[in-house]
């Protein structure tokens, strides 16, 4: 389990120590908390040493820019943090890595980043400029190059990572967590995970059950009442069940859980959600298949998942090689396969959780 929260740990809710490297809690349990600052660090300080022997020729006007220098640029360490993690998922140590992800603005910067990175990259210096650049006889321009290069490839990792992964979505029973809830939805859909399914946390068990019969009429008990009423207006199970594929509802605890031993009745209740996503609500992520004919008589349909986002919030827009999806606060240029570059857009649908944009060839550039 590897958690990018600096202001929670999750070795501490382990109850272990770690620093920062990974370390074991069970048998078949490690964690790792990475540090953004240090990772960043480390990454750009290899680069610095890869390039020093360039830099050591003052007569060429070189200068490596030292790694402190960088840390700073925006989205380095975001970038830096999610390579990491990329390093993990490509361990084969380890056969599932699970990200204790940060808060929700926090995160929504983080799945942006890495394609921005790229987008940003290539409109600005486009990749054959820089491969004419990078072989040339200036040598500014090869570190430079070189620089540029190491920066991509990690961005790329973490796009290739980031369309593989599954998310769960944890979340509680209050109204304000509701439109945060179809916010981060929204950010999976757009991003192609597979959402797995839903966690309402922190729910307020019902003392009026049988199991716990009231005695008196005590303040506290008409207090206690109105807040578990307050808090059913926001996500609850029956609708979180309408966009994914299972929701676990847990109940709010008298004990912290801290330590293997409190940890070990909540994994029981997740156990659901380690169940393949299947054919239901929330799976597969971006998907594009064939809905009629053939030829120049085709019609494709691009599927995005999208639950709990109301359809007058999404925009839809065309530019070049790449569709805008816009769902609320959630905005993503969403490179076309490469079947419908070659295309025209034939109108979107959006229904059940489900944006789907329809393509039909365009005769000018359709091989025949």
């Amino acid at each position: 389990m590897v958690s990018f929260d600096i202001g929670h740990s999750v070795a501490e809710i382990f109850g272990v120590a770690t620093g920062a490297k990974v370390v074991p809690v069970t048998e078949n349990v490690d964690v790792l908390r990475i540090d953004p600052t240090a990772v960043v660090d480390d990454l750009y300080r290899s680069v610095h040493r890869m390039l020093a022997p360039a830099a050591a020729h003052h007569r060429l006007g070189v200068r490596v820019p030292d790694p402190r220098e960088l840390i700073v640029a925006p989205g380095a360490a975001d970038l830096a943090s999610l390579d990491r993690l990329a390093g993990c998922v490509a361990d084969d140590r380890w056969d599932l890595v699970i990200l204790d992800a940060p808060p929700t603005q926090q995160w929504l910067t983080l799945v942006a980043v890495p394609e921005a990175v790229v987008g940003y990259l290539e409109g600005i210096w486009p990749q054959h400029l820089r491969v004419a650049a990078g072989v040339g006889t200036d040598v500014r321009a090869i570190v430079l190059v070189a620089v540029l290069e190491q920066i991509k490839k990690a961005a790329d990792r973490v796009v290739a990572m980031l369309a593989r992964a599954e998310a769960v979505l944890v979340t509680t029973g209050e109204r304000a967590a509701r439109s945060e809830s179809a916010i981060l939805a929204s950010a999976a859909g757009l991003y192609g995970m597979t959402l797995r399914g839903a966690v309402i946390n922190r729910v307020l068990p019902n003392l009026s059950g049988a199991s716990v019969p009231l005695v008196g009429a005590h303040p506290a008990v008409f207090w206690y009442e109105a807040i578990r009423t307050d808090r059913s207006h926001g996500l609850d199970p029956e609708r979180a069940g309408r966009h994914f594929a299972e929701v676990v509802s847990l109940e709010l605890s008298a004990y912290e859980p801290v330590g293997l031993a409190l940890l070990e009745p909540l994994a029981d209740r997740l156990v659901p959600l380690a169940e393949p996503a299947g054919d239901g609500p929330g799976a597969g992520g971006i998907t594009v298949r064939l809905v009629s004919g053939s030829g120049l008589e085709s019609r494709y349909a691009m599927c995005i998942p999208l639950p709990m986002v109301d359809s007058p919030s999404l925009r839809v827009g065309r530019v070049e090689d790449e569709v805008i999806v816009s769902a609320g606060e959630i905005r993503r240029r969403i490179r076309l396969a490469s079947v419908l570059r070659r295309c025209r857009v034939d109108g979107a649908h959006f229904a059940d959780g489900m944006l789907e944009i329809y393509f039909r060839p365009d005769p000018q550039v359709w091989p025949t």
